[in-house]
Parts: structure tokens; C-alpha cells; sequence
């Protein structure tokens, strides 16, 4: 049975699916998983597992322990009961990843995500009289128009946004979003103003975001499109690689497996 629930009631189990991912959570997805519909799967009087979904897309889909067994069939009434056309992954969900593989279907590649594997010097910066500080009202209005609205009222609410200056002139700006789920991370992004590209801005202020996140006792984590090829060098150049992507499963139908036994075709039995 589904039951319209909340992540916050389902709080421990919720925490149990964090724990089995291979790489943390970062702020994109945990809106993701906020801005869905939350329904626990339901035996009797026992919660067994959850998923969230989209109007068309599923986000996320747990079973705990030996209910594992019954995924299959509940993913599958979970897909069709909810007309779902799209499941959201992470590469770093195993389980709903092992799901997935029953299915045929298109492949729509989404994100990269990033954590911090090693530590540079301080970039140079080929600027004058150049200061990082946080953001206040009053800087919204130049930082909106300078970076193309590149901070969401969600990122301007959640976030510790910082501006790189040389004088008066704004290079670009950087963002820290503490996580919701994973407390001990932050997400960690940057804009660079278009005059002042391929000049080492953008490195220099994921490099201060780290810093930030240090001082504050927090792990370094990070996304980004998938095809934005300039700011994964970016993340890279300071040392953070990706061990997971984000991509859109566009469902076509579940194979049809015959009941059999024995090997594969052309193996002994």
C-alpha cells in the first residue's frame, strides 16, 4: 500500500537510504527530492520503504533491509499506478540504479557530481586590489544583472553567497549551500561575470568556497550540467573530481522475462 507521507515523519528511514549512496547529496538534488511527492510503502501497520516522484518522473526509491526482495513488483506499481515516464538517478544509488536494469530505456545524461580529493596553493589572480566578501541587499541588483540571474531565490534564501572584486569592479561570485540531509557537506558553486572569463576567476573562487567550507569543519561537494565542459575544468583544477552523474531514465517498457531454468544459450546446465 502507498500512503501520501513527508520526509520529515519518515525521517530515519530516509536517513538509511543517505547512508547507502556512494557519494553525497548535493543541494540541486536534495531540492529535488523536497519539491516532490513523498509516499511510503506500507505492509500492514509497517513502513517498508518510500519513493518520491514528479508529475511524470520518479525521484527516489527505497526498501529497507530483506524487503529488498519485493522491489521489482513495488517499483513497477510505483511507475504505473503514478503514470511515472521518467525515473531521476544517481549513479551512486546502487539500488535504484539495479532497478532500473530490468527496464528498457533512453538515456538522458543530467550532472556531474564532484567531492574535494586534494588541496592546491592559492591560485594567482592577474588583478588589482582584489577582495572576497559576503554579499549583502544592496549587491543583488548589479550581481543579477552582471551574472544573468544566476542565483534562484532558493540560492539567495539557503545560501552564503561571496563577491570577488577588483575595486569596484565584480569579477563574479561564489555560493555555499549547507546540506539539508548531509549536514556535515556544503555544495559549493561559482558564476563568473562574462568580461572576465578564462582568467583564472572562476578557479580562484571554488578555491575560496573551499576554504569556507574548511573553516567551518565542512566537506567540500559540488554539480554541474553535464555538457558544461568549462566549469567541470574548473572543479577539477581544484582538485575535486566526479565519482557519480546524474542522469534521466525515459522509460520504454520492463522486459518480459520467461519463467526458466538452466544457463545461458550455449552454456553446459
Amino acid at each position: 500500500m502507498f500512503v501520501a507521507s513527508t520526509i520529515e515523519d519518515n525521517q530515519s528511514l530516509f536517513m538509511e537510504y543517505c547512508r547507502t549512496l556512494v557519494t553525497p547529496m548535493d543541494s540541486f538534488v536534495e531540492d529535488y527530492m523536497l519539491g516532490g511527492t513523498f509516499k511510503a510503502i506500507m505492509i500492514g501497520s509497517d513502513t517498508i520503504g518510500y519513493f518520491i516522484h514528479g508529475e511524470k518522473d520518479l525521484l527516489s526509491f527505497y526498501l529497507s533491509g530483506s524487503w529488498t526482495r519485493y522491489g521489482p513488483s513495488l517499483f513497477e506499481r510505483a511507475i504505473s499506478e503514478n503514470c511515472l515516464k521518467e525515473v531521476y538517478f544517481q549513479t551512486s544509488d546502487s539500488y535504484l540504479l539495479s532497478l532500473l536494469t530490468d527496464w528498457e530505456f533512453d538515456k538522458k545524461k543530467s550532472a556531474y557530481f564532484f567531492q574535494n580529493y586534494y588541496d592546491i596553493p592559492e591560485p594567482l589572480l592577474d588583478y588589482g586590489d582584489v577582495n572576497f566578501r559576503p554579499v549583502g541587499p544592496q549587491d543583488m541588483e548589479e550581481i543579477h544583472e552582471k551574472t544573468a540571474g544566476f542565483f534562484s531565490p532558493d540560492d539567495i534564501r539557503n545560501g552564503d553567497i561571496y563577491a570577488l572584486r577588483s575595486g569596484e569592479a565584480l569579477l563574479g561570485c561564489g555560493i555555499a549551500i549547507r546540506g539539508r540531509f548531509f549536514t556535515d557537506c556544503a555544495s559549493i558553486g561559482m558564476v563568473t561575470c562574462k568580461e572576465h572569463r578564462r582568467r583564472g576567476v572562476g578557479r580562484y573562487i571554488l578555491w575560496r568556497m573551499k576554504q569556507w567550507c574548511y573553516e567551518r569543519g565542512l566537506e567540500p561537494i559540488a554539480g554541474c550540467w553535464y555538457y558544461n565542459t568549462l566549469s567541470r575544468r574548473s572543479l577539477e583544477s581544484v582538485g575535486m573530481s566526479s565519482r557519480s552523474r546524474g542522469m534521466r531514465a525515459l522509460l520504454i517498457g520492463k522486459e518480459a522475462i520467461p519463467e526458466r531454468t538452466g544457463n545461458p544459450p550455449g552454456e553446459p546446465v
